[in-house]
């Protein structure tokens, strides 16, 4: 399973919670899967150049806020505590190496 169908399948289920817009679910899954491809500081600038998200959209995005321990608590129900959130970067394209 990819880290971004993980992720989509998590906030779906956060969505019955909250209001979860589309395009905070779009940066969110584009956000967590450039973190999991970089090494490194994770700066603005940074985070654009390896992914389709402009750099002047994550000021404004990270302005806003984000149930992380409801993400989590989702995150750890649907995996077990017994495993491990792990990314495996040989299946990224090119562009997302370092």
């Amino acid at each position: 399973m990819s880290i971004r169908t993980l992720t989509g399948t998590i906030l779906s289920k956060m969505s019955g919670i909250g209001p979860l817009k589309r395009w905070q679910m779009i940066f969110f899954l584009d956000l967590v899967e450039t973190w999991f491809s970089l090494k490194g500081r994770f700066t603005f600038e940074n985070l654009s150049r390896q992914s389709d998200v402009s750099s002047e959209s994550y000021p404004s995005n990270f302005s806003k806020t984000f149930d992380f321990k409801s993400f989590n608590k989702h995150l750890f129900s649907y995996i077990g505590t017994e495993k491990v959130w792990a990314f495996d970067g040989s299946g990224l394209p090119p562009k997302l190496y370092h």
